[in-house]
């Protein structure tokens, strides 16, 4: 993409996706797509939050939140081992880049991904198209379409006849009872209930939002 991308920002909302490097997959099998949650689960939940995703063939597509400032503050000076006294005066004096501290931890988990894909699979460079795409999710019926429409993303190509079929997405764990590390309540919470969200998802999605075009960039 050639324009400008948003910066990560403290409490931020934003639809992030990536394709691969040409015309392979990031995911050859079952337990690439696990090691793939595995990576992020280690790698994100001190910085972004995950709200949904799906993780197609040649894909994948992620909706996160950013931290908050302190949150963000207490992963950096954890991370670099900072003086309480240099943090003070680090906050104090608006040094502290949010969006470098998100974007780089996001860019270390592909990397490590990518790192390990490459290793199993024995192939050499890189897997993924070198800028990671971002758009901010600006309000509520955004935001419940967006998950939809990353749900639905499989029969959106053509590539399974139900998005319930499909196993690599966040829709059964939002469901489900099960631990997992995403913000399941908070997404039930903003479509008013798990029964909500289960009416919502038996729609086709809307095109009003103009989802057509944000899918189609990466495919």
């Amino acid at each position: 993409m050639t324009d400008k991308q948003p910066d990560f920002v403290p409490n931020g909302v934003f639809h992030v996706f990536n394709h691969a490097n040409g015309f392979e997959n990031i995911y050859n099998t079952e337990e690439n797509y696990r090691f793939f949650l595995q990576k992020m689960g280690k790698f994100l939940p001190e910085v972004l939050e995950v709200l949904a995703y799906c993780l197609l063939p040649n894909h994948f597509h992620l909706l996160i939140q950013v931290k908050s400032k302190e949150a963000l503050q207490a992963f950096y000076q954890k991370k670099y081992n900072v003086s309480d006294k240099v943090m003070v005066q680090k906050i104090e004096d608006n040094l502290l880049d949010y969006h470098t501290i998100a974007r780089q931890q996001l860019t270390n988990f592909l990397n490590s991904y990518a790192q390990a894909f490459n290793k199993y699979h024995e192939r050499k460079g890189s897997l993924f198209m070198q800028n990671t795409n971002r758009k901010i999710v600006g309000d509520k019926d955004y935001f419940m379409n967006l998950i939809h429409y990353l749900h639905y993303n499989l029969v959106h190509h053509g590539l399974i006849g139900s998005f319930l079929d499909w196993p690599h997405s966040s829709y059964h764990t939002l469901i489900s009872e099960q631990p997992t590390k995403l913000a399941r309540k908070k997404i039930l919470d903003w479509f008013g209930g798990r029964d909500a969200f289960l009416n919502f998802h038996g729609q086709k999605p809307n095109d009003e939002f103009g989802f057509e075009k944000i899918l189609e960039c990466v495919f």
